[in-house]
């Protein structure tokens, strides 16, 4: 008869292995890109890079000519911000993750602490917009933010 091993761990070794894991790894990461989003039809897209301690930054990058240049002036955009919120905003700092950027790469629109704010990136200026909509939790948005498919509830 073989014998048969099984592996014990313990809560120190799971203890251990968490601080791996994205969210205590990920501030140690520079430059660490995050998903492309697509801008409409017009073949570019956008994606985030968090940086040490935790800044980040938005680029914008069009395959066609082969260029990468910040998504719009950080630091303007988070003036702007400033202005329409009556909040400080770090331009490496800015409070979201992501947004949905016009096709023509003019204006922005984004949500800070539950509101809306549709950015003019031209004249660097930000107007409310409104609430989210919300989504059931039991949806998903879609890519493009239009739709909210409901899901199947999972069995208990």
């Amino acid at each position: 008869a073989r014998a048969f091993m099984v592996n014990a761990f313990s809560i120190e070794d799971y203890a251990r292995a968490e601080r791996f894991l994205g969210a205590s790894a990920g501030p140690l990461v520079s430059g660490q890109a995050g998903r492309p989003t697509w801008v409409g039809a017009a073949g570019r897209f956008w994606y985030r890079t968090g940086n040490v301690g935790g800044t980040s930054a938005f680029w914008l990058v069009d395959p066609a000519r082969k260029s990468r240049a910040p998504a719009f002036d950080h630091a303007r955009l988070a003036a702007a911000l400033g202005r329409s919120t009556n909040t400080q905003v770090d331009g490496d700092r800015l409070p979201f993750a992501v947004f949905d950027l016009a096709v023509d790469g003019t204006s922005l629109t984004a949500t800070v602490r539950g509101q809306r704010w549709q950015c003019d990136l031209t004249a660097y200026a930000c107007t409310d917009a409104g609430r989210p909509t919300p989504v059931p939790p039991n949806a998903q948005r879609s890519p493009d933010g239009t739709r909210s498919p409901l899901m199947p509830s999972q069995p208990s």
